[in-house]
């Protein structure tokens, strides 16, 4: 498609010919002046037609046609050229101003010498016959120009009803075609070869700009855009011929030579290209105010195809802009972002002529045009020095931009809908859908940088996960069949959207780690990366080529499909557990049926058939696993198993054993078929092993043989279940595994609470409340991708209760919201979940622990801890909190300290310890699991600390957790058993929610239960193990998380309330519909206005938070006991009066004294000393005198003069 340009330098040309018009006496309509103009640019095209008739003749192409055409062109001319000059008498006047009728004179004293010149020289090819031609042309054609120009003139100081450079242009476009051609014989020929292929450039260029200004407008110059549905859609013809005609051109322009093989092609390709200008300028001079909107199958591919590609240029225009502010990558994001709106700018052109099938969509493109005209050139102005410090910029582009794909969709919608109106034949929705693929990534993706640029944050992450929803659920759709869209079957187009699932993942991936917090540049970038790679966007390519492949209604297999014989096994042994399902799925229905655990029975089964097509599906589309089918007989048996499962859900009792047989032979038939592709294209593959291994071990005909006899002895047991037949769905994601697991005691307090509000039908009479639960590994990225699948498959939930760990209820509060699910959170106490501009929906009924500094400091004061030194986990989760402890404690004029070490660096938790010995802190704040807990504790040991250090946890562990032999601390410490570990925590203090209430007053959910008595039997039965009303069972939970059994069984309440107060208004089917104003009506009520006596204590939501209070403990022995409150007002009671105790707190080990100087050792020396010395001087005094005494004098002089 070609390229538009705004400031289009040749049409704003016409503008300087405008001159002052005196119009003459002749009175002339409007139908005169637009035969007169359309006559006088007729004389241009055929001056550039008669040239390249007369080279065709010099080539010998089609000679005696072409000599014939020239004839007729030069006949033509002449009485056109009479025509002007002196009228028809009919539609053309004599020239109706003096400067028509001297620009005519100006053309006839060069036309009569150029007729001469072709007549004469007919056929020679000699260079100088050649060039004479192209002078004498060029000069004709320019004074024909003149000529025309005067007619605009003219017109144009008429003031009449129809814009004369409109018509002009259109005409023109005519005459640049036949001059393109013509230059390039020319070049052929030889003819001013060091100009020719530039002049063939700019001629190009002219008919470009000249086709994007009608079709645009050029405000300065008055050319007016076009937004009659009708000429866009000869123009949209026109477009059409120019890109088969200009693949030619571009040929001659790249190899810079007119081959024989270019010319022919260009003589093949100007008919119908000529044709369709010529039919557009008549369009222009006379707009049909109606038409025909035939469209043929082409078209209307072409149609989805730009007007959803312009719609994904202009998104990635907008979110490069926002890249160049965030300084991702900047300088290619500028450089990309003008291709980005350039290639918007012309796809709006195009959308227009080739989407517009009525004219209701021709003026919606016509408003997107003006729209995007006004933001491409302000964040084309803007881009250069555009930062995230710009505020009023990035939130125009990011609201204007939002309008504008808004305002999109609407028009495709339009275009939709006239396809399946009109072209019922072609695959209509189809190419929408993968057409707006293209367009979610780049939605996604500019979604994605505006979260990285702290714009609008919780609406923009709300909005990329719906995006992300959409995108997933047109995948789906696409494969597996959705109303509206028939089910993939040619195995090629599978390929190519397994190839598009391929590209999706890791894509996804990353933006859910910007809606998880990571908005760095690296993360950016490499999101960016993932839609430009070395100049072609790979995912948008992709999608373009399923697209296509929809189009045509098959693929095509390059290569052709394989498979490692790891992948063709895996498939074997998928198809090979599905078979077994089917077998399942009957045993269930059936037991269902004769009224054995019909409730529990008839769960199972639902459940069951969800999983089998899910697995069918993977089996059918592929994934990382899994391929493909390998050959189309495979996917065909596959089809028919999946149509058969869809029916199952509607079959009755008496059909259902039928089908269920049925079914596993359409099962055996599939695998069947997989084996023996895959032993052709790998015999090595062992297929029947790999069926063998998953045979099912239920054998049908047993059950339907023994059913009725089975049924009659059976009856009396049914219970209650079997009349119940509307459920309500609730989804449980909770911390089964993880850093933090208090998700088995969670788990049986709600199915304890659902199984007492079922029973009792007093909260929903006739409704039945199930859940389903699944591991959220206390972990946001899992916690997401798995609730994300659930809200995806065909549940219809009605609710979502769960999460402890805060920050899955971040992930999950903004999943949940965004898909219109009242979501009320068990736990997740942590302090950004109460900003209710972040979480407007989300409710918690865990208590806040902001409470708890305020606790520390005053022990801190009630017993001079002049220090608090705080140890964590992994920096990357604690620090955050940590650092807010230590702002608090500094505040309070406590001296703190902090380090931090993982559980599997024993050696960098000895170094902790070893420091806080050597500095002698003795009071240590622990933040981390209880692994990590018990490591401190332990390494304290190790490095030599003193026992009775003050050991302080804030936060909900599980019951008795010292007391646990843990071998991840034991391969380090193996003396440092829980024995150990509670001696060394003696005195320790705990600050947690206490999960209880106050009041023994009667629960709102619960008949006859107190607060008191229902965790009493919650607790029995978290002790030995909970066997539900259907049978399901959970084990015996040695160390519980005691305080939230209270908050498993009142979220469940509080759901149950809701949808009480819901029903009052509205049908079920409402509820599970995910309407956004029912959803709001729900949250609001649970927000607002709901009120319970809850096992946990008062349920009554201010803002996001549950007011409750905190429970203040110590351990004495190996028990907990409380030993203060803190009161949801802020009241804190705590000290020795409360039971608090500080006698086990010791102090460091004090320093061992120092030694005493060993004065003693002096004394002696010094009287030694007193009795020696005298002595050895009087010998030596002695000796002296005697020496002197014994010699004589001379020798004595001798002597002392030797010495």
């Amino acid at each position: 498609m070609m390229a538009s340009s705004r400031s289009l330098v040749s049409i704003a040309a016409l503008a300087f010919f405008f001159q002052a018009y005196h119009a003459s006496a002749i009175t002339v309509t409007d139908v005169q002046w637009k035969a007169g103009l359309i006559a006088a640019g007729h004389q241009s095209w055929l001056i550039a037609k008669m040239q390249l008739e007369f080279l065709m003749i010099a080539k010998g192409v089609n000679v005696s046609k072409s000599k014939a055409n020239m004839e007729e062109s030069i006949s033509l001319f002449d009485s056109e050229h009479i025509m002007l000059r002196d009228g028809n008498g009919l539609d053309i006047v004599e020239a109706p101003s003096q400067a028509i009728v001297n620009a005519l004179g100006n053309v006839q004293a060069k036309w009569s010498p150029f007729k001469s010149f072709l007549k004469d020289n007919v056929a020679n090819t000699s260079p100088t016959v050649l060039t004479t031609l192209d002078d004498m042309g060029s000069e004709l054609y320019g004074l024909t120009q003149t000529c025309a120009s005067r007619y605009v003139d003219a017109i144009s100081g008429v003031e009449a009803n129809f814009s004369g450079l409109q018509v002009n242009t259109a005409n023109r476009q005519s005459m640049l075609v036949e001059k393109m051609a013509a230059e390039a014989f020319l070049l052929h020929f030889g003819v001013h070869p060091d100009t020719m292929l530039n002049r063939i450039v700019e001629t190009r260029a002219l008919f470009v700009d000249a086709h994007a200004g009608l079709l645009e407008g050029l405000n300065f110059v008055g050319l007016e855009a076009t937004v009659n549905k009708c000429i866009s859609q000869e123009m949209r013809l026109v477009t059409f011929f120019w890109d088969e005609f200009n693949e030619a051109i571009d040929t001659v322009i790249f190899e810079q030579l007119a081959s024989d093989n270019s010319l022919n092609d260009i003589v093949a390709k100007i008919a119908g290209l000529r044709t369709k200008a010529a039919a557009a300028t008549l369009a222009y001079a006379d707009p049909p105010l109606s038409c025909p909107t035939t469209m043929t199958r082409r078209q209307w591919q072409m149609a989805f195809d730009v007007s959803t590609r312009q719609l994904m240029h202009a998104q990635k225009a907008c979110r490069l802009f926002l890249q160049a502010a965030k300084q991702v990558n900047t300088l290619d994001s500028r450089i990309l972002f003008l291709n980005s709106d350039v290639s918007a700018t012309a796809d709006l052109v195009a959308a227009d002529m080739a989407a517009a099938p009525t004219q209701l969509v021709s003026e919606k493109y016509g408003v997107m045009w003006l729209r995007w005209l006004s933001l491409g050139e302000f964040m084309a102005q803007n881009i250069n020095f555009v930062s995230d410090e710009d505020h009023r910029l990035l939130q125009i582009v990011e609201d204007q931009g939002k309008q504008f794909v808004n305002y999109g969709f609407e028009a495709l919608e339009d275009i939709f809908t006239e396809c399946k109106l009109k072209a019922p034949e072609v695959n209509c929705e189809e190419l929408k859908v993968t057409g707006v693929q293209r367009i979610l990534i780049q939605k996604a993706a500019f979604e994605a940088v505006l979260i990285g640029l702290e714009r609008n944050v919780t609406e923009n992450k709300k909005e990329m996960i719906q995006t992300i929803a959409r995108f997933e659920g047109s995948q789906s759709g696409l494969i597996h069949q959705q109303p509206g869209l028939p089910r993939t079957l040619d195995i090629c187009i599978l390929q190519e959207m397994k190839h598009v699932d391929n590209l999706w993942t890791p894509f996804k991936n990353l933006l859910l780690q910007v809606h998880d917090g990571d908005h760095s540049v690296a993360t950016l970038l490499t999101i960016w990366g993932m839609t430009w790679d070395a100049g072609v966007d790979p995912m948008s390519a992709q999608l373009t080529v399923a697209m296509q492949a929809y189009a045509e209604g098959r693929g095509v297999c390059t290569p052709p499909l394989t498979a490692s014989r790891q992948e063709l096994e895996s498939a074997i042994k998928e198809l090979g557990f599905l078979r077994a399902g089917t077998q399942k799925l009957a045993k269930h229905f059936l037991l269902s049926d004769i009224g054995i655990d019909s409730a529990e029975n008839m769960n199972i089964w639902h459940a069951t058939l969800k999983d089998l097509s899910t697995q069918l599906e993977r089996i059918i589309s592929g994934d990382t696993t899994l391929p493909v089918p390998i050959v189309q007989v495979v996917a065909d048996r596959l089809f028919d198993l999946a149509e058969d499962l869809a029916d199952v859900q509607s079959l009755t009792v008496d059909q259902y054993a039928h089908a269920s047989l049925n079914l596993l032979q359409k099962s055996e038939l599939a695998i069947n078929a997989y084996v023996d592709a895959a032993f052709d294209m790998d015999p090595n593959v062992p297929g029947a092993r790999s069926s063998l291994a998953t045979a099912s071990d239920v054998a049908l005909s047993e059950i339907t043989s023994k059913a009725d006899a089975v049924k009659e002895a059976l009856l009396p047991a049914i219970d209650f279940y079997s009349v119940m037949t509307v459920s309500i769905d609730i989804l449980v994601p909770l911390p089964m595994t993880g850093t933090w697991s208090p998700g088995p005691t969670m788990k049986t307090a709600a199915m304890i609470a659902r199984d007492i509000i079922n029973q009792q039908q007093l909260v929903l009479p006739g409704f039945k409340i199930k859940l389903k639960f699944l591991d959220d590994q206390c972990d946001q990225g899992h916690a997401r991708r798995a609730v994300l699948e659930e809200f995806a498959g065909t549940d219809p939930w009605v609710g979502l209760a769960g999460m402890a760990c805060s920050s899955v209820c971040e992930s999950l509060a903004v999943v949940s919201s965004s898909m219109y699910i009242p979501t009320v959170g068990m736990d997740c106490s942590g302090k950004a979940l109460s900003d209710t501009s972040l979480f407007p929906d989300f409710v918690r009924l865990g208590v806040k622990t902001t409470s708890a500094k305020n606790v520390i400091i005053e022990w801190a004061k009630m017993f001079a801890w002049g220090h608090i030194a705080i140890v964590s986990g992994d920096p990357t989760i604690y620090r955050e909190e940590a650092t807010e402890y230590q702002e608090a404690f500094g505040n309070a004029g406590i001296g703190n300290s902090y380090a931090s070490s993982i559980e599997t660096d024993w050696q960098g938790m000895l170094l902790n310890m070893g420091a806080l010995k050597d500095g002698k802190r003795r009071v240590v704040m622990v933040f981390g699991t209880e692994t990590l807990f018990r490591m401190a504790v332990c390494a304290s040991a190790e490095v030599g600390s003193r026992e009775g250090m003050v050991w302080i946890s804030v936060g909900i562990r599980s019951r008795s957790w010292w007391i646990v032999n843990d071998e991840a601390v034991l391969q380090h410490a193996a003396s440092c058993t829980g024995s150990k570990v509670t001696s060394l925590l003696q005195s320790a203090l705990f600050i947690t929610g206490l999960g209880t209430s106050a009041s023994q007053e009667p629960l709102d959910c619960y008949d006859g239960y107190t607060s008191d008595s229902l965790l009493d039997h919650i607790h029995k039965s978290i002790a030995q193990g909970y066997n539900d009303v259907t049978g399901n069972s959970t084990g015996a939970i040695e160390h519980p998380h005691v305080e939230l059994m209270g908050a498993g069984a009142d979220a469940i309440c509080v759901q149950a309330k809701a949808i009480q107060h819901m029903l009052l208004d509205h049908d079920i089917s409402e509820l599970r519909s995910r309407q956004e104003a029912v959803y709001n009506k729900a949250v609001n009520f649970i927000r607002d206005e709901l009120q319970i006596e809850g096992v946990s204590g008062p349920v009554k939501f201010s803002g996001n938070d549950r007011p409750g209070r905190l429970g203040l403990w110590q351990l004495s022995g190996s028990e907990r006991i409380l030993v203060g409150t803190v009161y949801d007002n802020g009241t804190i009671e705590t000290g020795l009066s409360e039971g608090l105790r500080n006698e086990t707190w010791l102090p460091a080990f004090p320093e061992p004294p120092s030694q005493p100087f060993p004065i003693g050792y002096v004394i002696v020396s010094i009287g030694v000393c007193m009795i020696v010395c005298p002595i050895l001087l009087g010998c030596i005094v002695g000796h002296r005198s005697a020496l002197l005494a014994w010699n004589p004098k001379g020798s004595r002089k001798q002597e002392t003069e030797s010495v």
